[in-house]
């Protein structure tokens, strides 16, 4: 009736996978003012090591000509950054090879004049000496800090995230300013490293609240990042003070229409929207934009971005009529002003589409995945992490339409592009694994989906601890597959610790909360504890109403389960009501051909059949084969199960 419990389906975890997607075409502009100041400071650098002896002078100072005659050579070449890096790459380590061996070996000498003035008793010329070094010394760890902070921004713009946080790190560690120290934090945060991005984050405030004092707003940008991060590890208990102190001094030293003050709201708002706090983020989302069209006006990219989250927010609450023209609208401003060829279009029309799909829209939704993802592989390359979650969101498309076969090559290659890309420990790499598993299950290759499900829990345990609402999904999909698999003994500890971990995290009144409740209590039906599933099956009823309203597809699902349990156990008077108004709910909110409705459709015949209401049975078992063919087509598992049904009823009818 109600089949096994449904799996948390992840799309978009990145903000979600494809959401955030960067501006790349802006770094050429970036990389040639970074090329620019290099070379200045290169220039400074030469000159302070001329003058510091002598003897540094007559050793170095041919070959420091012939570079500086080489950099104003490459210099008109340099300023092309796409076409430079390799070169630029090759300067920067020539550039450190000198400024750091030869100092040293300088240095040495220089040690052993010291020691020998020591050994005479000249303590004075010996100190002198000593210090001269030092000195010398500090200026190469600087030089080291500044040749590894360069390499990162190379590594930065070709999209290698691993080495570009390496070299971060370096920098920071050489020289921890808030700069060398934000990047180092903002890599290993992309890199799902959260715990080390958050040190590297926290000393980065320490240090801009003793430059810049507490209220300054580059302090803020430093804790909103925090907060980032934080959130994104899933201690949000750590983060919303964070981003609300982030917040406070923005409006103050930035004021209320600042778009920092709006990317500070939206954050917030996030954080919110996650934990299920709806009712809080829509007004900070509302002043986002409001902010954004003020200062930027409803033509600008950023704009579009704060239209796109208010959308989010109400297609998460089932307001898609609500949310759809917003999403049309960001589409429409993003294409405008960055043009049909530009990653930010294409993270616009997969939202558009994912809209569209959680309607049954499969028709409308499918060219504009498809769009979205020509226009990331030639932006960005087939192996960029984007193009990855692109590649997912077709895929879970596909599957849900039963084109299974078309979607599993998808969604391995997307998988492929993630272990390179960010390791095979990174949580992006989870969702991927997690998606490949979900289609696995479905076609019932159940031996070949159960380890992807333990990889995926076992790289957000590490990642992210055992309290993380990720990993409550990952409990979750490896408790349905033991559970479909007839092992309720070892799915049942799952489910609990998931629902644990939700009510820890999310709070009892939050929809994953809700739906964590309606697994367990689906377990405990199918074995045959329908006094221990009926109160759970109500209070996810009563949990999704709360948050979500009545009108919501998610309460339909769980008024379903509850009736089907009902109907289990003979109620059918309590029953039918709730049948029929999970159906009226899936009608409005999704339309009559979608395959939930097909399902509602289903359930409320098998009732009337059971009643022996057979005349008012049929229509809706062929209603429901009939929406279910067109939408998912004649071979899909569900079309098959529901004609089944059908064919079933026919065989045993009563004759007249």
């Amino acid at each position: 009736m109600t089949g096994k419990p449904t799996h948390k389906v992840e799309i978009n975890r990145s903000e979600n996978i494809s959401v955030a997607i960067n501006d790349i075409a802006s770094y050429e502009a970036h990389v040639t003012r970074r090329v620019e100041k290099r070379e200045a400071e290169l220039r400074e650098l030469f000159d302070a090591q001329l003058s510091a002896s002598e003897a540094v002078q007559a050793e170095q100072r041919s070959q420091i000509a012939i570079l500086r005659e080489q950099i104003d050579t490459d210099r008109a070449r340099l300023r092309d950054a796409e076409a430079s890096f390799a070169e630029y790459k090759a300067k920067i380590a020539e550039l450190e090879k000198l400024l750091e061996d030869s100092p040293a070996e300088i240095g040495e000498n220089r040690i052993r004049d010291a020691q020998a003035a020591m050994a005479a008793g000249d303590f004075s010329k010996a100190d002198e000496i000593f210090a001269e070094v030092e000195e010398q010394e500090a200026a190469a760890v600087k030089r080291a800090a500044e040749a590894a902070f360069g390499r990162g921004l190379i590594a930065e713009e070709q999209v290698r995230w691993s080495e570009a946080a390496a070299h971060f790190e370096k920098a920071a560690r050489l020289d921890p300013t808030d700069e060398t120290l934000g990047k180092a934090g903002e890599f290993l945060w992309r890199m799902g490293r959260y715990r080390e991005a958050i040190r590297h984050q926290d000393a980065a405030v320490a240090l801009c609240r003793a430059i810049f004092g507490p209220e300054d707003a580059r302090t803020a940008e430093a804790v909103d990042n925090l907060a980032g991060s934080y959130h994104d590890a899933g201690d949000f208990a750590r983060a919303e003070p964070l981003y609300r102190a982030a917040l406070a001094v923005r409006e103050q030293a930035l004021g209320k229409a600042h778009p920092d003050t709006a990317g500070s709201l939206s954050n917030l708002a996030g954080l919110l929207g996650e934990t299920g706090r709806y009712e809080e983020a829509e007004p900070l989302y509302r002043a986002s934009l409001a902010a954004r069209e003020q200062a930027l006006g409803k033509a600008h990219p950023d704009t579009a971005t704060s239209l796109n989250n208010l959308a989010e927010l109400l297609y998460a609450t089932g307001r898609y009529a609500e949310a759809e023209p917003l999403f049309r609208e960001a589409l429409e401003v993003t294409e405008q002003a960055l043009g049909k060829a530009h990653p930010d279009t294409a993270t616009s029309l997969n939202n558009l589409a994912l809209l569209l799909s959680a309607t049954g829209r499969y028709e409308e939704a499918e060219p504009l995945y498809r769009e979205a993802l020509e226009v990331l592989e030639r932006a960005l390359g087939k192996a960029h992490t984007n193009t990855a979650a692109a590649l997912n969101n077709l895929a879970l498309l596909l599957s849900a339409t039963g084109r299974y076969e078309e979607a599993e090559p998808l969604y391995r290659e997307a998988l492929e592009v993630l272990e390179r890309a960010l390791g095979k420990a990174h949580t992006n790499t989870a969702v991927a694994l997690n998606s490949l598993a979900l289609l696995l299950d479905a076609t019932g290759r159940y031996e070949e989906a159960e380890p992807l499900f333990r990889e995926a829990l076992a790289v957000r345990e590490r990642a992210l601890g055992k309290v993380h609402p990720d990993t409550a999904t990952a409990l979750n999909n490896l408790a349905a597959l033991l559970y479909a698999t007839g092992r309720s003994a070892e799915a049942e500890p799952l489910y609990r610790e998931a629902l644990a971990v939700r009510e820890r995290v999310l709070g009892k009144a939050h929809p994953d909360t809700a739906g964590s409740l309606n697994n367990l209590a689906e377990l405990l039906r199918a074995t045959g504890r329908y006094e221990e599933a009926e109160p759970l099956y109500r209070e996810a009823v009563a949990v999704v109403e709360r948050a979500l309203g009545k009108a919501h597809p998610d309460t339909a699902t769980a008024l379903n389960n509850l009736a089907g349990l009902l109907h289990a156990t003979g109620r059918y008077e309590e029953a039918e009501p709730l049948f029929r108004e999970a159906l009226a709910v899936r009608e409005r909110a999704l339309g009559k051909a979608h395959p939930a409705t097909a399902t509602s459709l289903n359930n409320l015949a098998e009732l009337l059949r059971a009643t022996g209401r057979y005349e008012e049975a049929e229509p809706l078992y062929r209603e429901a084969v009939a929406v279910l063919e067109a939408a998912l087509g004649p071979d899909h598992p569900s079309t098959q199960q529901v004609r089944g049904n059908l064919e079933t009823f026919l065989a045993n009818r009563p004759t007249p």
